[in-house]
């Protein structure tokens, strides 16, 4: 048998009866995701050892009934990334311009820049009543 060769009908790792039907992701009807709001604006980046003045990008998003917020920050944020390695401050939150606070979690952290998700799914439906992020 050569390797273009398949062999016996039967044989080989796509032969079991499971292999032949559909992978369980393509059987799932998939909820689309979509973007309600997004903010962008300056603000401050709070941790319990200080606070940095940024700038902001904040997505809202809905998948059915779950929200998620999402964002990323820019400024000089080496006071953050100059920790030892996976030492990410908690307790961080960013007060966006309208003074509205979300505790945040950081994905990526770096010197100039970092990226987050809301502690919290709850703050999505703070963020999307009306008035939110105003300019003061």
């Amino acid at each position: 048998m050569s390797d273009r060769d398949p062999g016996p009908a039967g044989a080989g790792p796509y032969s079991d009866a499971r292999s032949l039907q559909k992978p369980a992701w393509r059987g799932v009807r998939s909820v689309p995701l979509k973007l309600l709001r997004a903010l962008r604006g300056k603000g401050a980046l709070h941790w319990p050892g200080g606070e940095i003045r940024v700038t902001y990008e904040l997505d809202i998003f809905a998948r059915g009934a779950t929200h998620t917020v999402s964002g990323r920050v820019q400024g000089d944020l080496s006071a953050l990334a100059g920790r030892d390695a996976g030492a990410r401050p908690g307790g961080a939150s960013l007060r966006l311009r309208d003074g509205r606070e979300i505790e945040i979690e950081f994905a990526s952290l770096g010197r100039g820049a970092a990226e987050f998700d809301a502690r919290h799914p709850s703050d999505a439906a703070a963020l999307l009543a009306a008035g939110a992020d105003a300019p003061t």
